[in-house]
């Protein structure tokens, strides 16, 4: 929790180059072994909830497939983890990207 803190602010200090963050985090998230996905989208949540719309414009798109693939390589346990972190997106993001994405893991 600190850890990403830390890195929320820092994405909030440095707005300017938010498409660029934006990039390395989806990429991360790609990138990383399936246990490590969810601590990753953890920050891409909290840079959305925190810093805004500078960020979300740049995720939005990818969320479906992103949170998909993540659920898809995991189990049980971090498949509820994203099921129950997508429902609070609602007044986040865009009603059609909540629902695309819910839809990609069948939540």
């Amino acid at each position: 929790k600190p850890i990403i803190n830390s890195l929320t602010m820092i994405a909030d200090e440095e707005r300017a180059f938010s498409h660029a963050i934006a990039g390395v985090v989806l990429r991360k998230i790609g990138s990383a072994l399936a246990d490590k996905k969810l601590p990753i989208i953890y920050l891409l949540d909290s840079i959305c909830k925190n810093v805004g719309a500078a960020y979300k414009n740049h995720f939005a798109p990818a969320l479906p497939q992103t949170i998909g693939d993540a659920f898809d390589a995991n189990g049980p346990k971090v498949r509820t983890s994203l099921q129950k972190l997508v429902d609070t997106w609602t007044g986040v993001f865009e009603p059609a990207v909540v629902a695309a994405t819910r839809a990609r893991i069948g939540a």
